[in-house]
């Protein structure tokens, strides 16, 4: 992905953190006091079983979701005051469970509103569109339109949207969900080519734990809210808790 290496270098040194962070739910404790810290270039892998809290920490990182207590900075700077687009604007993007593209819009429009977004102008935003479609696989595709698509491109397209965004931190949530064995290793690639090219950090929430444990640097494992284990594939693999809770004692290496 050709970006412009200045808007890198000026963002690549600040970590994302989130720190002792509470969410309530009409008395109902969805998050209990969990912390991480995502640095540029790391792909952190965020596991657990549904309703762990996975997609509400996500929410909380993009301005979707406030806090009872605890802290979210960039690069040192407290940014609760900050709405969703503004944390978008500065490097904070996400991709959503379920994809939803401009169904009316061409693949290409669908990725340039992404630059669009973040103020690029429609020029500019149209020319790294391409680049990412060409990047990502897109291009013969970029003139249809996005509703007409196979669900596997669907999902690329989603992810081709939040790079043009230009992400400091990239937040996915199941970006593998509902893709075949082939569209994962597609997947794979994608994901490897982003921090070789972008050098952003990239909070991964996933269910198929083969690509988890090939991607990510660490993993952290939530349960009923609360972290249970942070480690690299094989601490986490081998932790008796987390086999017990969620992996099953099958995933031991």
């Amino acid at each position: 992905m050709n970006v412009p290496s200045a808007e890198y270098s000026r963002s690549a040194a600040s970590s994302l953190d989130v720190d002792g962070v509470v969410v309530d739910f009409q008395g109902l404790r969805a998050i209990e006091d969990v912390s991480l810290t995502l640095e540029p270039g790391e792909i952190l892998g965020l596991i657990g079983p549904n309703g762990a809290g996975k997609t509400t920490l996500i929410n909380v990182l993009t301005g979707f979701q406030t806090v009872m207590r605890g802290s979210v900075r960039l690069g040192g700077i407290d940014i609760a005051a900050w709405k969703p687009h503004e944390r978008s604007r500065r490097g904070l993007v996400r991709t959503f469970q379920s994809v939803l593209p401009f169904g009316g819009l061409s693949v290409l429009e669908n990725v340039e509103a992404g630059g669009v977004a973040i103020g690029l102008g429609r020029r500019e935003a149209r020319i790294e569109a391409a680049r990412i479609l060409s990047e990502i696989g897109l291009a013969a595709k970029a003139d249809r339109r996005a509703d007409t698509l196979p669900f596997g491109d669907v999902r690329l397209t989603g992810i081709a949207r939040a790079i043009a965004m230009r992400p400091r931190f990239l937040l996915m949530d199941e970006p593998a969900a509902g893709l075949n064995d082939v569209e994962c290793n597609e997947l794979h690639n994608i994901i490897k080519g982003i921090i070789a090219r972008l050098g952003c950090g990239i909070l991964f929430i996933e269910h198929r734990m083969s690509l988890v444990f090939r991607l990510c640097d660490r993993i952290q494992v939530l349960q009923l809210g609360r972290t249970l284990a942070i480690g690299t594939a094989g601490e986490i693999q081998n932790d008796a808790q987390v086999r017990r809770a969620y992996l099953g004692e099958e995933a031991a290496c």
